[in-house]
């Protein structure tokens, strides 16, 4: 999906999950850790094992998206968009860190 999504960014084109910063991080918490033995006072580097699936956290996600949208719809008018786009800016460059 990365790839995919940097070639699209390169060419200008639309990306193929509209919600790549929420997808990233519902894979990351999503993620079973296995911790490794250390070796002569190497650092720990834990090991990735696997990926649980569920789609509980998906349908909550876009549950309280329709609900803010449609109970918050006045509030959220009043935020400027500058604001909104700094926020999304954020979570997107604190989600590629890892």
């Amino acid at each position: 999906v990365s790839v995919c999504t940097f070639c699209c960014s390169i060419l200008g084109l639309p990306f193929l999950a509209g919600a790549t910063v929420r997808s990233i991080n519902h894979v990351r918490a999503n993620a079973v850790w296995e911790a490794q033995d250390p070796k002569e006072g190497a650092p720990v580097a834990p090991k990735l094992v696997g990926i649980r699936e569920q789609r509980v956290t998906n349908f909550a996600i876009h549950a309280l998206i329709a609900a803010s949208v449609l109970i918050l719809r006045p509030v959220l008018s009043r935020v400027p968009l500058a604001v909104l786009m700094g926020l999304f800016l954020h979570l997107g460059t604190s989600a590629l860190t890892g």
